[in-house]
């Protein structure tokens, strides 16, 4: 299927005609939440049709009069199914409306929209920005294990003129997140600052972060990344003893990371790459390459042995499992794929290991061997898509 991307300004003769049936057309239904997520959005009428309208508003005062704010508004119509997706840097929260258009409606628009000139043709077989995708998937991963440090090296360059030290504010890293990626064209499907984790008691020293899909528009390619991070210091609990200088010690068996997509349904997509990423809080990290779980249309998993072990200076002891994230990169189909996205952290101390794991519609079911020193914990609700 060939696309264009067009663009309207107010001294294009169309564009009046365009506003007026957005804000006057009284034959279709109003903003408000009568398509619920994971029903087919979408997948209409076979005609492959979609329309989208980006707004931006620089600048904009504020009702208080002492600031002014930036503003985008994101129109995606799937020839019937409308989306319509606001984000203020007043917020930093993208708010999601959406409703149900005639046929006649969208037959008007799209008469409209074919006599525009195309601005751009959109050629499908076009080599990828292969960096700027490497970068941007790399750098979802390093916010979602709080790993700011290494964030703002892809942000900033590693030689950036700042000081050494990291805002610990999650709200002030993701909106440089963000802008990072909305200026490579990625565009965040939806995000949660949420990070409050469900499971068993012990497991409130980890904080999950709820999965972030982002939409890489150059590529036409969906970024689905979940994880998570250690808020105590209680891992140095999971082993016998401390390590001493240059000694590493594994803490339990092997733990697992994984984003985990549950009661899907619609096309499903083709996973073109996953990977996994572990920190360890002092600049170390490890990536991940083959996960543990064979079909990814249930989303991915990735085993890693935590360590603890004495770092530079033998002064601090780092554990490399302080951070964690996984992440599967999947082709255009996942628009067309809906379901709920949920992070797992399953975790192994002393000599536990991990006897069985399974995917199920309600998530990952695990056991551990000794059951007391095993557990898991996942993002407290799931992000549907």
């Amino acid at each position: 299927m060939e696309s264009w991307a067009f663009s309207l300004n107010p001294k294009d003769e169309q564009f009046e005609d365009m506003i007026d049936l957005l804000r006057l057309g009284s034959f279709r239904s109003g903003i408000r939440n009568i398509i619920p997520f994971g029903t087919g959005l979408g997948a209409h009428t076979g005609l492959g049709v979609c329309w989208d309208i980006y707004v931006f508003f620089d600048d904009v005062p504020a009702q208080d009069g002492n600031q002014e704010y930036d503003a985008d508004l994101w129109i995606e119509n799937w020839f019937g199914d409308i989306r319509f997706n606001y984000t203020s840097t007043l917020t930093n929260k993208r708010q999601i409306w959406e409703c149900k258009a005639s046929e006649q409606w969208l037959q008007e628009v799209l008469s409209l929209a074919r006599n525009c000139p195309p601005k751009q043709k959109i050629d499908s077989s076009r080599t990828p920005n292969l960096n700027t995708q490497k970068n941007a998937q790399e750098a979802l991963k390093r916010f979602v294990s709080n790993d700011t440090e290494g964030l703002y090296d892809i942000i900033y360059g590693p030689e950036r003129n700042q000081p050494q030290t990291f805002s610990q504010d999650r709200e002030t890293d993701y909106k440089a997140l963000e802008e990072y990626l909305n200026a490579n064209d990625i565009i965040i499907y939806n995000y949660d600052s949420g990070e409050e984790s469900e499971g068993p008691a012990v497991s409130r020293d980890v904080s999950m972060q709820k999965v972030i899909i982002a939409h890489d528009m150059s590529n036409d390619l969906w970024i689905v990344t979940g994880g998570g991070y250690w808020s105590t210091d209680h891992y140095k609990d999971d082993t016998g003893l401390l390590p001493l200088l240059k000694d590493r010690h594994a803490v339990g068996g092997v733990d697992v990371v994984g984003v985990v997509l549950s009661n899907t349904n619609g096309k499903i997509p083709a996973c073109i790459s996953s990977s996994g990423y572990v920190y360890d809080g002092n600049g170390h990290r490890l990536t991940l390459k083959n996960p543990c779980n064979s079909n990814s249309k249930d989303g991915v998993l990735f085993e890693f042995q935590d360590e603890l072990y004495k770092s530079e200076g033998f002064l601090e002891t780092s554990y490399m499992g302080y951070g964690f994230a996984s992440q599967g990169v999947y082709d255009a189909d996942f628009a067309e794929y809906h379901g709920f996205a949920r992070s797992y952290y399953l975790h192994t101390g002393n000599d536990c290991h991990i006897t069985s794991r399974t995917i199920s519609e309600n998530g990952i079911v695990a056991s551990w061997d000794p059951a007391s020193s095993g557990w898991e914990v996942y993002s407290n609700g799931s992000l549907e898509f």
